[in-house]
């Protein structure tokens, strides 16, 4: 037998349930891992939200003391530097300016050049301007390009008198130069990028009013889906913080491995259903095998033997009959003497199939018994309808007119027939059914051949 090449159906059902079921469960933990994700996501854009804003926050506060001190102080420029060092020891400032009528006159820390911008105006800009429109607060601005520093960020603060923010009490400016993006160190955004998340920093515009993107760690767009942007309003502006995480879901080790895991069991199921099912299949084969005559493909000797008994103990139950016919091939010897052993075998092929048209009910069944003898076993059946079926077989292999030159008896293949027929009852054995269809046989074979015998079967004492 030749293994299957065939899928059968109940593998290909359940390798569909199987692959339904685990990509279900890939799912269902795919989206679960991907919560979690956003939920920690979330909970880092809080915490590094409210970082930024108290980062900044301070140091704006810082500038706006600065700005107190200078009120009380507006007459002695050198008392600056006094109070200046409060913000310029700060790691993220770059300098503070002293602006009188909007004039830089002092520079903290000085050198660095920072002698250039003494002299110059802090409205060239529209730096002061934007001050006055904060009334009062600090006014914050840029990012800007400033080499070598690099990009610089400006808290401006009015420095008013008598607590009225008009042109006329307003005795000059603080200003503070950030460096950017050092000025957010306190909030260590780097932690994004550890728990494997990209973030990029916003600020609205005050004039457009559109979102300004000043800072990001990539240089690419994000996953706009899977964005989480929290809003933080820092003094005059409005900031926003922007996160999405690096990789996709497919981008995971471990979700990936999850889904070649449930191909892989799919098919492992599928596999062994299939397997299954052709050692079910092989199994069914070598049974038939060793029940089948492999020659005819009717029943073997061995099936009688096994099965006989237990039909006449069925049959005795329901109170029913039972008919067993011999068929014998006359001068099959001299056939094969005559023909070959192939034609031979080809002769019994046609008498079994012939048989077997004839005996067209069920639970008849057809056995090669010897060489050249056949059983019929028909359940059920009573005298009267054993001489009709036999009377068929007689014709119906008449009429296949094998030719059988030598034969003694016609110049066709012919059988002789030999039938038992009678009520079953407990003590009747199949043994007794096949003795007296012998007997019949032999009467049948004495009377010519080509013909049939019946004897009844009792009660075997």
């Amino acid at each position: 037998m030749t293994r299957s090449s065939k899928i059968s159906g109940k593998a290909v059902i359940a390798f569909l349930a199987a692959l339904a079921v685990c990509s279900v469960f890939n799912i269902v933990t795919i989206t679960y891992r991907t919560g979690i994700q956003k939920l920690h996501m979330e909970q880092l854009v809080e915490d590094k939200s409210m970082r930024i804003s108290a980062a900044l926050t301070m140091l704006l506060n810082k500038t706006q003391t600065v700005a107190a001190f200078v009120v009380q102080h507006r007459d002695n420029a050198a008392d600056f530097d006094q109070i200046a060092y409060l913000l310029a020891d700060e790691p993220a400032v770059l300098n503070v300016i002293l602006a009188p009528k909007g004039i830089i006159s002092a520079v903290y820390p000085p050198g660095g050049g920072s002698e250039a911008l003494v002299g110059t105006s802090l409205f060239k800009n529209g730096v002061a301007a934007g001050a006055m429109d904060a009334s009062g607060g600090v006014f914050m601005d840029g990012p800007f390009d400033t080499p070598p520093d690099g990009q610089t960020l400006t808290g401006t603060m009015p420095v008013i008198l008598d607590g009225l923010a008009d042109d006329s009490n307003i005795w000059g400016y603080v200003s503070v130069t950030f460096r950017f993006p050092e000025v957010l160190d306190a909030a260590d955004l780097a932690a994004f990028r550890a728990q494997g998340f990209d973030y990029e920093i916003c600020r609205l515009d005050p004039v457009s009013a559109e979102k300004q993107v000043i800072y990001r760690n990539i240089e690419h767009a994000f996953y706009d889906n899977r964005i989480i942007e929290k809003e933080m309003h820092i003094l005059n502006a409005d900031w926003f913080l922007r996160v999405s995480p690096v990789v996709t879901w497919y981008s995971h080790p471990e979700n990936v491995a999850l889904v070649l895991a449930g191909i892989l069991i799919s098919f492992l199921i599928l596999f062994l259903v299939q397997n299954n099912a052709e050692l079910k299949q092989m199994s069914v084969y070598f049974e038939n095998m060793s029940t089948t005559d492999t020659l005819t493909n009717v029943y073997n000797r061995r099936y009688l033997d096994e099965n006989i008994d237990r039909l006449v103990k069925s049959i005795a139950r329901s109170d029913s009959v039972l008919a067993l016919m011999r068929i014998d091939l006359d001068s099959f010897k001299i056939y094969n003497d005559t023909y070959g052993h192939n034609k031979g075998d080809s002769c019994l092929k046609i008498i079994a199939k012939v048989l077997g048209q004839t005996l067209k009910r069920d639970n008849d069944f057809i056995v090669r018994y010897s060489g050249k003898e056949f059983i019929a076993v028909l359940p059920n059946t009573d005298a009267v309808g054993a001489n009709i079926m036999a009377e068929k077989i007689l014709k119906n292999i008449r009429d296949c007119n094998i030719s059988h030159e030598k034969s003694d008896i016609a110049n066709r293949v012919t059988v002789s027939i030999g039938v038992a027929a009678g009520k079953a009852n407990y003590q009747t054995l199949g043994e007794d059914y096949i003795k007296r269809a012998g007997e019949a046989l032999e009467i049948a074979k004495q009377n010519g051949h080509d013909r049939y015998a019946l004897l009844a079967i009792g009660v075997i004492a």
